[in-house]
């Protein structure tokens, strides 16, 4: 579910910013869980070409009986198997873990709690525009003070201009 906070709409409820903030921290910690079996991966697949390296290669090489062209071309591919195995799972590192991560970091972020600074800081032109107040008593009738994605909402909606309604923007 996504939550949309937009002057022209009704505000979502307490409840619907505290089921999609939990919906969002249980996402946050299942990422966390996947970056720590990805680096556990990671050591296993390094760890074991390495230990090909010293365990079979190195010891291979010393006997003067082996075939020592197909030691030498495994010994000298290990570096470039390492730089790909580096390059692919850094590329993979970056689009299934961390891309995901930081739009929760901002999901969440968004649906936290304003402080008093930064509301003080966005309501400074606020009494002027109706739609804004109108939509603070609507958050108010509701119990809940805003949230930080509710805040930038409005300071969007401000910049646009006050007849002007810009796209509504998401949380999550």
């Amino acid at each position: 579910m996504a939550i949309e906070f937009h002057i022209d709409r009704e505000p979502p409820s307490r409840d619907d910013i505290v089921r999609e903030l939990d919906r969002a921290q249980r996402e946050r910690a299942v990422f966390r869980k996947k970056n720590y079996q990805f680096l556990m991966y990671m050591v296993a697949i390094v760890g074991s070409i390495l230990g090909f390296i010293l365990f079979v290669a190195i010891p291979r090489i010393k006997e003067p009986d082996a075939d020592q062209e197909l030691v030498f071309m495994f010994t000298y591919a290990m570096p470039y198997v390492l730089f790909v195995v580096f390059i692919v799972s850094n590329n993979l590192h970056i689009k299934k873990i961390e891309k995901p991560s930081k739009a929760l970091d901002a999901i969440i972020k968004g649906l936290q709690e304003v402080t008093d600074e930064e509301l003080d800081k966005a309501c400074a032109g606020w009494r002027a525009h109706e739609a804004i107040v109108a939509y603070r008593e609507k958050v108010a009738a509701q119990g809940r003070p805003l949230v930080q994605a509710e805040v930038d909402a409005i300071a969007q909606w401000l910049e646009a201009g006050e007849g002007a309604v810009p796209a509504p923007s998401q949380a999550g």
